[in-house]
């Protein structure tokens, strides 16, 4: 299949559980908009941001719109491991905070070089989700390898909850990742906070805390057959 019938077929795909068909677009990166920022930005409801390997570096929001962000194939690990969010300076390198649901996709990208980011519920030396920060929000998070994300580990009066993910008062759903090699305070890999998330089918593997192991989930939530290893 040629890449522009397998972007017409992923617009499709997409377009069919999304709304509404007339406002629908495939938004290119980089050749249409030189940012995966740029281009969420430019997007409405239903949209798909489609992004060709690259080394991206840059910290994305969804701002609160039901896209999907993709890489050119979800499918193919080697497109995934060559379609890569990295993070500039300390923040998260994905930020969901604005009341997204699961029509708000990231699905086949690597994130690396995320810190986190200060939540106002906690104090500011708390900090939340460094490769990807969910708040009050409910994302669809799929097929993504996370890694190498580090947040601080409880020195210099510094903590990081969540190395991989955090998630506070979510319901994501956070399915068939990889999570390895994230550095953290307590939840290396993943850990959330209140709400309902989802957690099915990752695998989390070889990540760093002081505090709680690879994977921590604190007032509710539904851990479904993950592989967690050497945490």
């Amino acid at each position: 299949m040629s890449n522009a019938s397998f972007r017409g077929l992923v617009a499709t795909l997409i377009v069919v559980v999304s709304s509404p068909l007339a406002r629908a677009a495939v938004r290119e990166v980089p050749g249409g908009y030189p940012a995966i920022q740029n281009a969420i930005d430019a997007s409405t409801s239903g949209d798909v941001i489609l992004v060709s390997p690259g080394v991206y570096n840059e910290n994305i929001n969804y701002r609160g719109k039901a896209i999907t962000v993709s890489s050119t194939n979800p499918a193919d690990l080697n497109i995934v491991s060559n379609t890569i969010i990295h993070a500039v300076g300390k923040r998260s390198a994905v930020t969901f905070a604005n009341r997204e649901t699961t029509k708000s996709v990231l699905i086949g990208f690597t994130i690396t070089g995320g810190y986190g980011t200060i939540n106002s519920t906690f104090d500011n030396t708390v900090y939340w989700g460094g490769g990807i920060y969910c708040y009050l929000s409910s994302p669809t998070i799929t097929g993504n390898i996370i890694m190498a994300n580090a947040t601080p580990i409880g020195t210099n009066n510094a903590f990081g909850y969540g190395g991989g993910i955090g998630c506070l008062d979510c319901n994501a759903i956070i399915t068939r990742n990889l999570i390895i090699g994230n550095v953290g305070y307590s939840g290396g890999g993943i850990m959330t906070y209140s709400g309902n998330p989802t957690i099915a089918n990752n695998i989390i593997s070889s990540n760093s805390v002081s505090l709680g192991g690879g994977l921590a989930m604190i007032n509710g939530g539904q851990l479904i057959n993950n592989t967690l290893a050497g945490c």
